[in-house]
C-alpha cells in the first residue's frame, strides 16, 4: 500500500481527559493511506498533562487550554 504524507492536509483533535482515545486516533491517523502533514491537538484543560512520547509521521503539536 502506498502511504504518503499529504502537504494540504491537517487534522485538528480536541480532547479532554480521554488520553487512551488520542492515542488510538493518533495511531489511526498514522495508519492512513494518506497521512496529514500536520496534526493539531487542542487540550481543553485536561486533569493531566497530554504527553506523546510515539514517533509519527505527521508534525504534532499541542495547544493547550488553561481555562
Amino acid at each position: 500500500m502506498n502511504k504518503k504524507i499529504s502537504k494540504k492536509i491537517g487534522v485538528i483533535i480536541p480532547v479532554k481527559d480521554r488520553h487512551q482515545e488520542l492515542l488510538e486516533a493518533l495511531k489511526s491517523i498514522n495508519e492512513q493511506s494518506l497521512v496529514p502533514h500536520k496534526v493539531l491537538l487542542v487540550d481543553d484543560c485536561s486533569k493531566e498533562i497530554i504527553k506523546i512520547k510515539n514517533k509519527y509521521r505527521f508534525k504534532l503539536k499541542i495547544l493547550r487550554n488553561i481555562k
